[in-house]
């Protein structure tokens, strides 16, 4: 028998008996092992041991001992270290010599802590908390503001601005809108849902539109091509008698050649050109022909729609023969004053006097004249009535005269080499007084400014341009000046420069004119009259201004430009044409205060513009209220508040009415409830909608495209019904309002005559259910019309008819009454049982009957007692009972009267039933009631009811109420002897057993046998008797009592029944005992189970009894 070696794998010498150490399955000896594989110490330089523990940290390794601290000496073992620069560190050491301080508590934050870094600052991490809900902020993303620091729910609540569209906080990427931030992706259409971010748009009622949605939902449609019209790209249209066609639409029909710029003719809704309409005037009529039409022009440019009125006040008439130079060149005006320049260098002054109305000048008388010299013209004149001053350029010099003398002011010498020049206003409360002259000089290019004082001039600056200035305008520190190829925007103040668009001087005038605080109308590329604000945006859209135009003013809301023979007359507000005046010879434009004065070579005109309410009201009688709108929401800050409000109202009525017979309901509907028209002006349109109100009187205006709804509900019914249908929508609407708070009458009777007529039961019934102002008289024989006479139940109940309202629902019910609606009778029911009248509800108790009470809300005992009803009902058997089957059934009444009396009632009911029918299933069905009761009610008073039954044949009551006694024998003998029936008998046992223990039961039916035995019933009748009940008789018992003549094969069916049952039972207990008792030993084992798991032996000792209780348990099952 042979060992194997177990030697050292290096060295070779035998290890058995020795240590030795296992790498990777093979066996050193500790020498061996230490030469070869031991880690050297970091400290000591020396060999690890295989009996030293090796401490190792980042591939370095040391000896138990020699594994301390750099700084203290103190070991590290199984303590908390860091590590610098190679050396190990107790956490005091490190922290002392390295560790940061916590910015909020000031401490050191320990190593192997978790440190929050920002920025160069550290913190606890307990310390590092939101400002807001001081919280730890830990590894979360937050927020610096102001030296704090706030979680991102924390700072979206404080600071965000949150998005007003869906009131979330906006973080990144949002957009302003009417001073509101939106996010990116909720700024969207209106219409479509499209993103508008980064988008062109545009609004209408504050709502944003992509420009598709809002082409197709409210810009003007082209006759000819249907597409909409938009301006938003600078298109030009045509517009005519509320018809607008795109340039290119606008041809004529018979030849398609353009009209625009030509006149045109019109045949119904043809346009023709001239040609056409004159080679068509035999066979057809023409509407006027409008020989100004043009590519801008506005319809009906009727006389009583002028915006302005002309008046010739000034005539310079020619002077001698030859070659007349005293026409006239520049005016300039000032509170009566008329100053005017001329060609030949003369300056008139002159005083004209107003009419009595104050519109227009009346007489025009010369003051004074002044002859500049014998050259030059009279270019421009500027009066400065601050300082008496006028400015004169003359001759390419500005020369300041006296306003009243027209003598030269000593002291102001003349400004020579300027081309053009313009006036500030006075400076506010400064002393001396002074105004601000800004001159263009022609011989360089730059712009000169001087203070102008009573009595000299002071150069203050000089402003270089890029090209020679043509024309210039000036706001606060805010020069607008044109070169010769731009307009340019120069702050003097903040020396800015913005160059704003090019122009060609070459081709058209160049024009530069205040238009308002900061704002100025230019004429720019195309003829476009541009408006630019003082910082170079434009808050207006553009005017397109007639070709060749010379000159053009504002006077709000309209932009005026002249040509030589024409002055067109633009509105502001939609940049639409609104009228043309001829003129002949026309230059320049003058805007004051007071009017427009138009010069041209030897007239000069007055301009006088009609009062804006006359506007207004003139545009609403030829039914252009969206003009009207537009031209009353621009000039509102202009017109006292109380005419504001009342134009608005009549704007949107009037257009309202128009939309109506027009037949865009909802458009018209919107417009009535904005101007809060009265009910009655609509509902007095309608034929078989009569005014209820007396004193109503109608403000509806008139409109040309009026319908007559009584012919219209004749010759075209569709069309009527959607009428109809407006007026239901509209009332509907506007129902509880203050708009229809002043005629609720009129609203609540109009609506039901629509819902009638228009079938509507749900919105009927709606109306008639709730509380309303429905005149009855009115509305009454509607409704028999009609046969809704349930609605009109419904239409008196909701005016506190309530008898009215019952009646009428009973004659439905009798049939007097055709009604198809069903479930009156419950609505009959339920309507009484709610009433608190009692004389109502007295008058329909025979007719309704017993569920007037029963049907009650159980909590009502104010309007009916339970005693009252039982009194009231003592005449009626019938309802008394069912009465109290409520009380005692379903209010479960507690009252001994109660189920007494129901007792009584049930059985005088079944006597008198008896007598008639004895076994009719009426009586029948009232004895199981009865029976029912007896049992189950333990309230009533058995004396009484024994009493009631005493001498009548009820033994199956007599009985059940011998058991509520204890008289269980009695009972007994009453249902074998007097009612002879076995199985109520048995019945009986068992009813009166259940629940009660064994032994009763066993008492009871032994008791049974014995009063079978002692009647002398037949040996077969208690034989089943016996057999039927096996397992319930004490066996001993029975034996006891049964006669000893009786055969053992008589019983045995029931001695063997009987037998198998106790055994059964027997075993069963044994059964349970025994299996309470395994559960008990299965607990004490899992106890000491988990006391002590190692005695595994004691565990399995403690489970012999279990097993054997088990198979001693299955062994007896």
């Amino acid at each position: 028998m042979s060992t194997e070696r177990f030697d050292c794998h290096y060295c070779k010498d035998s290890l058995l008996g020795k240590k030795y150490i296992l790498k990777e399955d093979t066996q050193y000896c500790t020498k061996c092992y230490e030469n070869l594989f031991a880690n050297c110490c970091e400290e000591c330089s020396t060999p690890i041991g295989c009996n030293s523990k090796d401490l190792s940290y980042k591939d370095r390794h040391w000896h138990e001992n020699c594994f301390k601290c750099a700084k203290c000496s103190r070991s590290l073992v199984e303590k908390a270290f860091a590590a610098k620069d190679e050396l190990l560190l107790c956490t005091e050491c490190y922290s002392h010599e390295y560790s940061s301080k916590c910015t909020t508590c000031k401490k050191t934050v320990m190593p192997g802590s978790r440190k929050m870094e920002y920025k160069g600052n550290s913190w606890h991490e307990t310390c590092f908390l939101c400002q807001r809900c001081q919280q730890p902020i830990g590894t979360k993303s937050f927020i610096p503001k102001e030296n704090s620091y706030y979680c991102v729910p924390c700072f979206e609540k404080q600071f965000a601005y949150q998005c007003c569209a869906c009131k979330k906080a906006i973080t990144t990427g949002g957009v302003t809108y009417q001073d509101k931030p939106w996010h990116r992706e909720c700024f969207t259409c209106i219409g479509c849902k499209r993103q508008l971010a980064g988008q062109r748009f545009t609004s209408r009622e504050n709502y944003p539109y992509c420009l598709d949605c809002f082409s197709n939902l409210y810009a003007k449609k082209c006759v000819g091509c249907t597409k909409p019209i938009t301006s938003l790209a600078g298109a030009k249209y045509v517009s005519f008698e509320e018809r607008q066609w795109h340039s290119e639409c606008f041809i004529c029909m018979q030849c398609s050649v353009s009209l625009v710029g030509r006149g045109f003719l019109t045949q119904r809704d043809d346009i023709l050109c001239t040609d056409c309409g004159r080679e068509k005037e035999k066979s057809a009529s023409f509407l006027r022909q409008d020989e100004r039409s043009t590519t801008e022009s506005h319809p009906n440019m009727e006389e009583n729609l002028s915006i302005f009125s002309s008046a010739r006040f000034f005539e310079k008439r020619p002077t001698g023969k030859g070659k007349d130079r005293s026409t006239i060149e520049c005016v300039e005006w000032f509170c009566s004053n008329l100053y005017v320049g001329l060609k030949d260098g003369t300056v008139q002054h002159l005083s004209v006097s107003s009419s009595s109305s104050g519109e227009r000048p009346e007489r025009v008388r010369e003051v004074g004249r002044r002859q500049m010299g014998r050259g030059g013209v009279v270019s421009q004149l500027k009066a400065v009535p601050v300082l008496n001053h006028l400015l004169v350029l003359w001759d390419g010099s500005v020369t300041t005269l006296n306003m009243f003398s027209l003598e030269p002011v000593p002291g102001l010498k003349k400004i020579q080499n300027v081309s053009v020049f313009y006036v500030s206003q006075p400076a506010a409360h400064s002393q001396p007084v002074f105004v601000s002259l800004f001159t263009a000089s022609t011989k360089r290019r730059a712009l000169s400014i001087h203070k102008v004082y009573v009595d000299r001039w002071e150069s203050v600056g000089h402003v270089a341009l890029p090209q020679d200035p043509v024309a210039l305008a000036v706001y606060e520190t805010c020069l607008c000046v044109a070169t010769t190829d731009r307009y340019i925007l120069h702050d003097f103040f903040a020396q800015s420069t913005l160059d704003l668009f090019p122009h060609d001087h070459a081709k058209q005038n160049i024009i530069v004119s205040e238009s308002g605080k900061g704002e100025f109308l230019l004429n720019g590329p195309g003829n476009l009259g541009m408006f630019v604000m003082k910082d170079g945006v434009s808050k207006r859209p553009p005017v397109q201004l007639p070709d060749g135009v010379l000159d053009a003013a504002v006077y709000f809301p309209y932009v005026l430009a002249l040509q030589s023979q024409t002055l067109y007359i633009y509105s502001m507000l939609d940049q639409q044409l609104k009228q043309t005046i001829s003129m002949q010879s026309a230059k320049a434009l003058l805007a004051t205060t007071e009017s427009v004065l138009v010069v041209a070579e030897r007239e000069i005109h007055w301009l006088s513009q009609t009062p804006l309410q006359d506007q207004i009201q003139g545009l609403l009688r030829c039914e252009r209220a969206d003009e009207a709108l537009t031209l009353l929401d621009g000039v509102q800050a202009l017109l006292p508040e109380d005419s504001y409000k009342n134009l608005h109202r009549s704007v949107i009525c009037t257009s309202g009415w128009i939309k109506f017979y027009r037949e865009a309901f909802l458009d018209a509907k919107e417009l009535f409830i904005k101007s809060g028209l009265d009910p009655r002006d609509i509902i007095s349109v309608y034929p078989a909608m009569t005014v209820i109100s007396s004193d109503f009187k109608s403000q509806r205006p008139a409109v040309s495209n009026a319908k007559d709804l009584w012919r219209l509900s004749r010759d075209d019914w569709p069309t009527f019904q959607q009428y109809l249908s407006f007026l239901s929508h509209f009332l509907r609407e506007t129902r509880g309002t203050v708009q229809s708070q002043i005629c609720p009458q009129d609203v609540d009777t109009a609506l039901l005559k629509l819902y009638l007529e228009q079938g509507d039961d749900e919105n009927l019934e709606q109306l008639v259910s709730s509380p309303n102002d429905c005149v009855l008289h009115v509305c009454l024989p509607e409704l028999e019309r009609h046969e809704r006479f349930f609605t009109l139940g419904l239409l008196y109940q909701s005016q506190s008819q309530h008898f009215n309202a019952i009646q009428t629902w009973v004659r439905i019910v009798d049939g007097l009454c055709v009604d198809s609606r069903p479930g009156v009778f419950p609505h009959i029911v339920n309507t009484l049982c709610q009433l608190k009248q009692k004389s109502i509800i007295m008058k329909f108790i025979d007719w309704v009957g017993v569920l007037i009470f029963t049907k009650r809300d159980s909590d009502d005992q104010s309007t009916f007692a339970p005693e009252e009803v039982l009194t009231f009902l003592a005449n009626y058997p019938a309802a008394l009972t069912l009465y109290l089957e409520y009380l005692v059934h379903e209010m479960h009444s507690k009252e001994e009267k109660h189920h007494t009396l129901l007792a009584t009632t049930y059985i005088t009911h079944i006597l008198q039933t008896a007598q008639r029918t004895p076994d009719s299933d009426e009586n029948t069905e009232m004895r199981e009631k009865l029976q029912q009761l007896l049992w189950h009610s333990s309230i009533y008073n058995t004396d009484t009811v024994q009493a009631k039954i005493k001498s009548s044949a009820l033994h199956v009551e007599k009985a059940i109420l011998l058991g509520r006694a204890g008289q269980h024998r009695a009972a007994l003998q009453i249902l074998v002897n007097q009612e002879k029936d076995q199985e109520a008998a048995e019945s009986y046992c068992r009813r009166t057993s259940a629940g009660q223990g064994q032994e009763f039961t066993q008492q009871l039916f032994l008791c049974l046998l014995q009063v079978y035995l002692e009647s002398n019933q037949s040996v077969t009748a208690v034989v089943d008797l016996l057999n039927n009940n096996a397992t319930t008789f004490n066996l001993v018992s029975v034996l006891q009592v049964l006669p000893t003549s009786w055969s053992l094969q008589l019983v045995r069916h029931f001695l063997c029944e009987s037998l198998r049952g106790t055994v059964h039972e027997r075993r069963m207990r044994g059964l349970e005992k025994n299996l309470a008792k395994v559960e008990s030993l299965r607990h004490k084992h899992a106890w000491l189970f988990f006391t002590d798991g190692s005695d595994t032996r004691k565990g399995q000792t403690r489970q012999k009894p279990c097993m054997s209780l088990l198979s001693a348990a299955a062994h007896g099952a």
